[in-house]
């Protein structure tokens, strides 16, 4: 499954900003989804779009990879990283989502390289 995040006018100073976030599941057209969150920062808007698709997606699935390319917030989720957890509350309730469902893995986009994505 893939996940992204998009922040809208982020470089226009004065006007507003919406924050996308979205998954797709290959090969599923009926697991597809979007939805509007409050994300300021790429890093925060990413960790929304993992966490939106894993509430999404724990029922639906038992067992899944959600490849990202922000290789940051990969990397804060694969490692545990509790300091950064701190700061940010949506990576907390991502991680323990994750503790909770153990067939969810989160992967970087480049280590897809020609792999099939379930």
């Amino acid at each position: 499954m893939f996940v992204d995040a998009k922040i809208t006018s982020k470089h226009l100073k004065d006007a507003a900003k919406r924050t996308i976030v979205a998954y797709v599941v290959e090969g599923r057209d009926d697991l597809k989804s979007a939805a509007e969150v409050k994300a300021d920062e790429t890093d925060d808007a990413e960790l929304h779009a993992i966490a939106f698709a894993i509430h999404e997606l724990k029922d639906k699935l038992a067992e899944f990879r959600v490849i990202c390319d922000n290789e940051f917030v990969v990397s804060v989720i694969t490692t545990e990283n509790q300091k950064t957890a701190h700061k940010r509350p949506i990576l907390s309730h991502l991680l323990a989502e994750k503790r909770e469902n153990p067939g969810i893995r989160v992967e970087p986009l480049e280590k897809q390289s020609g792999a099939q994505v379930p």
